[in-house]
């Protein structure tokens, strides 16, 4: 996918500048039983892409249904439009949110499903929600998350994926046939 959307750049300024722009790789490659695929480190991606929010989550396991939540270290990555002494600049942030301890994850952060009829396909695009209402921070206040300086914080995101073919040459086809037609 990143491979077409380089090649299909108008000119080859375009093409150098898709390059930099999508070097998101650490030089890896992971294998599993069903792929082999280069990693994809977080660091390089928000380096690549600041304007993108990340969000990273490290857990036990997989959730499996909504009544299952999982405790996970959920961490968010992004920039924040910040007003100081008259001028306006963006800073990146970090969110930390510390997985949650104890038997009935009360004190920390859980992801679960969101929908069952995600379920059937969690390989390719779970809808999750991630709950950090019981978490605290440093200062020992409750952890909200604003996606700007000007929004109001919350203490639960909903994930919500939408999966679509991205094979540039059967979109060109389409349209090559449409053309004809």
């Amino acid at each position: 996918m990143v491979q077409n959307y380089i090649a299909n750049g108008p000119n080859s300024s375009e093409k150098i500048k898709r390059f930099v722009e999508s070097d998101i790789y650490d030089g890896n490659t992971k294998t599993t039983e069903y792929y082999s695929h280069p990693i994809i480190t977080p660091e390089k991606l928000h380096a690549a892409m600041p304007n993108l929010t990340i969000i990273e989550i490290e857990a036990p396991r997989m959730t499996r249904t909504k009544k299952d939540p999982v405790p996970a270290h959920v961490k968010i990555t992004d920039q924040i439009l910040v007003t100081e002494n008259d001028s306006t600049f963006y800073r990146d942030r970090v969110i930390d949110l510390a997985a949650a301890t104890g038997p009935e994850t009360k004190d920390g952060c859980v992801f679960k499903v969101q929908g069952t009829s995600s379920v059937a396909y969690a390989r390719s695009a779970l809808n999750m929600d991630i709950d950090f209402k019981n978490c605290v921070g440093a200062d020992g206040n409750k952890i909200k998350y604003a996606i700007s300086e000007n929004s109001i914080g919350v203490n639960y995101l909903n994930i919500k994926v939408n999966v679509a073919s991205s094979e540039n040459a059967n979109n060109i086809c389409a349209v090559d046939w449409y053309n004809q037609h």
